[in-house]
């Protein structure tokens, strides 16, 4: 699931030079904790490699999904940038 809007659709957030990012892992993607932050330094792994191609106003918020296994860095990396596009945050 990825969410993506403008900084004036959110009320008072403080204007930045760069895109945002919110990361959400819930248990049932992974029970352990250690499992719940490898997804999210993944992801901002992949929203820093990424963050000059999105549009500077972005607001992104990602949340995991259940998966059986955790999938692999460029696979990971095709699918945030295809959810990028869709929503509209790919400059």
């Amino acid at each position: 699931y990825l969410w993506v809007g403008r900084r004036a659709d959110i009320g008072k957030a403080a204007p930045k030079a760069k895109p945002m990012i919110g990361i959400a892992v819930g248990r049932k993607t992974d029970s352990r904790a250690v499992g719940r932050n490898v997804w999210k330094r993944r992801v901002r792994e992949i929203f820093r490699g990424n963050q000059d191609m999105l549009h500077p106003e972005a607001v992104c918020l990602v949340k995991v999904r259940t998966t059986s296994k955790t999938p692999s860095y460029a696979d990971m990396e095709q699918e945030l940038v295809k959810l990028f596009k869709k929503a509209g945050a790919w400059a």
